[in-house]
């Protein structure tokens, strides 16, 4: 399994646990977005899957055999299922796809510092609430609600698709994808996220530490070079050419292209398809499409 397989809609995130243990066959029970199944499997289909229950990500197969899921992603740390479903009843409908991706991209992280700094910040109810429904900005790029937590998937999937792209090894990946889900956190702080007038105004990037202070300093304790590596993902990026790390890199590009896109898409929101230009009131920029 990889970060472009991923992608697969085929996959699935479900809550697993064991029913009822037979001589060639396990009864399991999975709860998924929509629906529950109860499966008779061969016990070789869920090896290294918690009994008593855990997250895993599952490929349906149309066959009607007892291969017809295939376990794609063990993510054994997550055994709270209400922490999960917390998640997709945040965001609107049509965001799921979402969640299962900042949940799934767990069973590729191998490195313990990293993947302990991303279940402390998935697991903080309030920091998540704020973040699921947040802008992205206040009259530019991803500006409704839920447009900061589509625009930090954006990133996040792009910034590890090149990384795995271009081999710079797993780790990287990792730090590709969490530097670019919560490159943009703090901007729950500024004041067109605010609910009342104690919003504030100023580099959200400065308020990326704030608001991540305490898993930030137990993976600086327990992972020092992992800290520096996604601190650069979260850090003020003004007058700088290059990056050190090049997850940075990644998340500096996709940061820009996901920027650009939206603005693009607005621009034809409403152009009759035979318009080959058209303005974006975003950035005052002039587009153009190829059909």
């Amino acid at each position: 399994m990889n970060i472009r397989s991923r992608t697969n809609n085929a996959d699935d995130l479900a809550w697993v646990h064991l029913i009822e243990r037979r001589k060639q066959v396990e009864l399991w029970q999975f709860s998924c977005l929509r629906q529950s199944y109860t499966l008779e499997l061969s016990p070789n289909v869920m090896e290294g899957v918690k009994p008593e229950g855990q997250l895993v990500m599952v490929q349906w197969s149309p066959s009607n055999d007892l291969q017809r899921v295939k376990v794609t992603l063990n993510i054994h740390e997550v055994t709270d299922q209400a922490a999960v479903n917390h998640h997709f009843k945040l965001v609107p409908a049509g965001c799921e796809s979402i969640i299962i991706d900042i949940w799934g991209i767990l069973g590729l992280i191998h490195d313990e510092a990293l993947r302990r700094f991303y279940l402390a910040v998935l697991l903080n109810n309030e920091l998540m609430g704020q973040f699921f429904n947040a802008r992205a900005s206040r009259s530019h790029h991803h500006n409704h609600a839920c447009g900061l937590l589509e625009h930090s998937h954006e990133v996040a999937v792009t910034a590890a698709m090149l990384c795995w792209r271009y081999n710079v090894g797993p780790l990287s990946v990792g730090v590709a994808f969490i530097g670019g889900l919560l490159h943009d956190i703090g901007k729950i702080h500024l004041f067109y996220n605010a609910d009342t007038r104690d919003g504030i105004a100023g580099s959200h990037e400065s308020y990326n530490f704030m608001v991540l202070a305490e898993p930030l300093e137990l993976l600086y304790r327990s992972s020092p070079k992992v800290f520096e590596a996604l601190s650069s993902c979260l850090s003020v990026k003004i007058g700088r050419r290059s990056e050190a790390y090049i997850p940075a890199s990644m998340v500096r590009l996709c940061d820009n292209l996901s920027m650009e896109v939206c603005h693009w898409r607005t621009a034809f929101a409403d152009v009759p398809p035979h318009h080959w230009y058209a303005h974006s009131a975003m950035n005052d920029q002039w587009y153009k499409r190829l059909g």
